[in-house]
């Protein structure tokens, strides 16, 4: 018995997606960096210890909070943290650039530390920094207690809030030049025998389509692991928390990722992305361009829809580059983002024989006088008696 090309190939979409990645760490999930669509999770939003990976956000709090060139003075208090260390000496000067590269590669603790004393004036403050960008980004099940991650019962996130807000981080230029460094040469002011850093992030150096993020461990929280990678055109997030093997995990999420999903849609600036009607202009619709790089994903295989909306009504006249707010983009999946947009062209009001009053135009009121002299003229010519 012959089965329709169709049906075989649903059969075959279908088992790939019905097989998720095998994971054995007790909470990971994937996402669309671009949009932050979940792309597959497990037990993402169960709060847990992030170790190290807490670093994401102290680098980010430190990239937006001064200029890279800014030094950042180690307290007299610095030589008490422990783990990871660059081995800071009180009152040892290191830029704001350094010290974030310190902090991703070297997983420095005592340059967190100085970062939180220094910013904020102490590691509570700082902390309490911390928990209102993580509520900004959207985590919902996050309580930062230190800068670090070195063990605190007060201290944890979840899968699905680290994926967050390293989505958010990698859209800083800095911070993504940073998270895929493998070697770093840095200035100091004293301690001149330590100014060698390379990274611990070992899948960095495995795939070559990996671009970072952050490792961590603690007894506590187990191995933990944020990356992210591009292939195909496209980036995924992948979080992994107490994991027996995160190298394991990783590969195989990755190989899942980029076998079941790729491009539907891409629109850069100045390029179509969707068309809208438009109201009382001399065409029906109207073509939208996005203020920023556009991508949605769709599962491979398939035909995806995708439909838009103007959240404001298009009303006629329109100019070109003309700003019109957002348009929603749903995937199909009912997944929607909200894309800033602006007009590709320009549209004119349609002629109306009747304006909104209710009263006739006077460009109309000359027609029909033209319409009623003309069609006198020919009446008299046909009932002309001769």
């Amino acid at each position: 018995m012959k089965f329709p090309a169709a049906i075989l190939a649903f059969f075959f979409f279908g088992s790939c997606f019905a097989q998720a990645p095998t994971v054995q760490g007790k909470s990971a999930i994937i996402i669309d960096a671009a949009t932050g669509k979940v792309l597959w999770e497990k037990d993402a939003d169960v709060p847990r210890y992030p170790a190290s990976t807490t670093k994401i956000m102290t680098a980010l709090l430190t990239l937006e909070s001064k200029d890279l060139f800014d030094l950042l003075k180690a307290p007299a208090s610095v030589t008490s943290v422990e783990g990871s260390s660059l081995h800071l000496r009180p009152g040892e000067e290191i830029s704001v650039e350094d010290a974030v590269y310190a902090m991703i590669l070297r997983s420095a603790n005592d340059v967190c530390y100085t970062a939180a004393v220094r910013l904020a004036g102490s590691v509570s403050a700082f902390s309490d920094r911390m928990n209102e960008r993580a509520k900004e980004i959207g985590c919902t099940g996050t309580h930062f207690h230190n800068p670090h991650g070195l063990p605190d019962k007060e201290h944890v996130t979840t899968a699905h809030d680290l994926a967050r807000i390293a989505r958010v981080a990698m859209k800083n230029p800095m911070f993504r030049e940073v998270a895929k460094t493998r070697q770093r040469v840095i200035q100091r002011s004293i301690n001149q025998e330590d100014t060698f850093l390379e990274t611990r992030n070992k899948w960095l150096l495995k795939d070559p389509t990996a671009d970072g993020i952050k490792t961590g461990f603690t007894n506590d929280a187990g191995h933990c692991y944020v990356g992210s990678a591009v292939r195909n055109g496209f980036r995924v997030i992948t979080v992994i928390m107490n994991s027996p093997d995160t190298q394991v995990d990783q590969d195989a999420m990755l190989k899942w990722s980029f076998s079941n999903y790729e491009v539907g849609l891409s629109a850069r600036p100045g390029e179509l992305l969707c068309e809208v009607p438009i109201t009382g202009g001399t065409v029906p619709t109207l073509g939208l361009a996005p203020l920023v790089d556009t991508q949605l994903l769709s599962k491979v295989g398939t035909k995806p829809k995708f439909t838009f909306r103007l959240e404001n009504r298009a009303v006629a006249p329109i100019k070109a580059g003309q700003k019109l707010g957002y348009a929603v983009a749903d995937d199909g999946t009912g997944f929607q983002v909200r894309v800033p947009v602006v007009a590709l062209e320009s549209v004119d009001v349609k002629p109306q024989m009747f304006n909104f009053e209710g009263r006739i135009p006077a460009f109309a009121w000359y027609a029909l006088g033209a319409a009623v002299a003309g069609g006198a003229l020919l009446y008299k010519k046909r009932t002309r008696i001769y």
